[in-house]
């Protein structure tokens, strides 16, 4: 074989290939892929090899491990083209490749837009193109309006379109009146609580609800064929041939393919007529056709994209290989039926098939009666109670001497709880009868010990006064701890440097653990300055070192500052060896030394 019959057959096979690879992406395609054919301009192999990468991470969420050779089996290539088109993508930084042992790690970069972003870019996009090829061809024909003609039809078109938004305007006006005079209460709260919720304001979830939409119907067509494989309605089915329908649905998009052979890969998504729209969800091997009227809002565009998705997941080996046979299409119908009956019924439909609003108001009425009766109860119980301690305590002290039981009461309904103990059976005994005779006792659980009540005070006071020692001893200890500390500031200066910081952060350390010890704060300085100096030096010193202990989580009330006097603080022994210096010492004490 010749040369030139060897590039012929190569670029027969070239052809062959590049034929494949078209109505794969075709079947392969979603508006991530034509987002990324457009921003990047690939080629038809790397879009292929893009669609099926995108398709095995399950539209980009995974992150899978595979081989060159498995690539080049799923798009039809060799192994090294497969391997140089997984590099082009690498190269774009649309996906990472990473050599993981005898396999290659793939995972996509995350990117900013959401499918709903990049479906209204290309919206837009293909609009404006339109408009300016309209543009174009008026100018081209001049078909210009002259200024004359456009100022005579201007005050018609005018008031026409303003009396039809005034109509609307007073329309919607009287529709929100009656829907704000018909909401209770209640329903504010809810819109209120749907607010703090989802972030949207209330006026807007109102909104919403007053101008609401509805599914009338949903197809389901097959691709290829236009065969209607799954229908619903939300009313009863009248005598239009659905079968019809679907196929007017696919001449019309058939229609704008062919018309439009420059965007091979856009889809009609939308057809407007009257009041309904109709909108179309494309997937691989059909697309969902849904009838709606009203104005849906984004949550419902995305909720048809996840459905169209979910049921394409779900029913993909079905859907490719139909047949014709309509019963093994039975799968198809109750989501489809599911999703049309979710979003086919109006608010004031609902409210007609559920309670009504004066059944509404009389169970909040009784719930709010109950709530009342309860809290009423519980008010009055709890006053009883504290009434009756007091007259138990008024009781036992007019009946046994007080230094003979150390008891502690508890009422609760009505019901007296002694706890404690007495100095004999006898005590106990008479302590009872007492408490059962109080009125408006309704019974009496004596818990009260017999023990010995004189050994026990004077254990107690006992261990009072080895307490009252052991705070002593610690005190004296903290005390010399304390002294130990001055905290010297240089001339001038009033602020806590790091040194002073950290002194008084062990000052701190120190007192902690002695909660009922007080401290004094006394500050002293050397003779270099004058009287009225050296004083407000010293305060401005004494109130940042209390600031600081405070701080640090000492009570204000424990940190008290002692007045500025020379002459006190010359008499003062423990002062007396820094009279040439300027700084802060603590001194503490208990509080009933002060």
């Amino acid at each position: 074989m010749g040369f030139i019959a060897l590039q012929r057959k190569g670029l027969r096979m070239r052809k062959e290939i590049d034929i494949r690879a078209l109505k794969r992406i075709d079947e392969l395609d979603n508006p991530y892929l034509r987002h990324f054919v457009r921003r990047h301009n690939l080629d038809d192999r790397e879009a292929l090899a893009l669609g099926v990468l995108m398709e095995q991470t399950d539209h980009m969420r995974l992150a899978i491990r595979t081989s060159y050779s498995m690539i080049a089996r799923d798009v039809g290539v060799s192994t090294s083209e497969a391997y140089r088109l997984v590099q082009a993508l690498h190269r774009r930084r649309i996906l990472e490749s990473r050599t993981d042992g005898e396999l290659i790690r793939i995972a996509f970069y995350p990117i900013k837009e959401t499918v709903d972003e990049i479906r209204l870019a290309y919206k837009n996009a293909r609009r404006l193109d339109v408009v300016e090829r309209d543009l174009r061809f008026i100018k081209g024909r001049d078909y210009l309006p002259r200024a004359d003609l456009f100022d005579d039809i201007y005050p018609l078109m005018g008031s026409l379109i303003a009396r039809k938004m005034s109509e609307a305007l007073r329309s919607l006006a009287h529709y929100i009146d009656k829907r704000l005079e018909a909401a209770t209460s209640l329903r504010l709260w809810r819109y209120r609580v749907r607010s703090r919720i989802s972030g949207v304001p209330a006026g807007e979830l109102m909104l919403r609800d007053t101008l609401p939409f509805i599914v009338e119907e949903l197809f389901i067509i097959e691709k290829k064929s236009g065969i209607l494989m799954a229908h619903h309605s939300r009313k009863a089915e009248g005598e239009v041939d659905r079968d019809l329908v679907s196929g007017m649905l696919t001449a019309i998009r058939d229609f704008v393919k062919t018309s439009f052979k420059e965007k091979r890969e856009d889809e009609v998504d939308e057809i407007a007529y009257g009041e309904a729209r109709i909108l179309i969800r494309a997937e691989p091997y059909f697309y969902a056709a849904f009838v709606v009227t009203g104005n849906p809002d984004i949550e419902f565009n995305l909720e048809m994209d996840r459905f169209a998705l979910e049921l394409h997941r779900a029913n993909r080996s079905l859907v490719r290989s139909f047949n014709g046979d309509m019963d093994s299409l039975e799968p198809l119908r109750a989501p489809v039926r599911g999703f049309v009956e979710r979003f086919s019924t109006l608010p004031s439909e609902e409210r007609e098939g559920g309670a009504s609003l004066r059944s509404l108001k009389r169970a909040g009425a009784v719930v709010a009666v109950l709530l009342i009766c309860l809290l009423g109860l519980a008010i009055y119980h709890s006053w009883n109670d504290a009434r009756i301690r007091k007259l138990t305590i008024a009781r036992l002290a007019g009946t046994l001497p007080v230094h003979m039981y150390d008891v502690e009461l508890k009422v609760g309904r009505g019901v007296v709880t002694a706890t404690g103990m007495a100095s004999s059976e006898d005590i106990v005994r008479r302590l009872g009868d007492a408490l059962a005779s109080t009125p408006g006792v309704k019974g009496v659980d004596n818990r009260v010990l017999v023990v010995d009540i004189e050994r026990i005070s004077r254990f107690r006071g006992e261990m009072e006064t080895i307490r009252k020692r052991m705070d002593a001893v610690l005190l004296a200890q903290t005390r010399e701890e304390l002294e130990k500390i001055v905290i010297r500031f240089p001339i001038n200066v009033a602020e806590l440097g790091k040194e002073q910081d950290f002194l008084v952060k062990r000052i701190y350390e120190i007192i902690r653990h002695h909660p009922a010890a007080h401290l004094d704060v006394v500050a002293f300085a050397d003779k270099t300055g004058s009287f009225e100096i050296n004083k407000s030096l010293a305060e401005r010193r004494v109130a940042a070192v209390r600031a600081g202990l405070i701080a640090r989580g000492i009570e204000p009330s424990r940190v008290h500052p002692f007045p500025f006097d020379p002459a006190l603080i010359e008499s003062d022994p423990r002062m007396a060896a820094h009279l040439d210096e300027r700084g802060i010492m603590i001194f503490a004490r208990m509080a009933e030394e002060e």
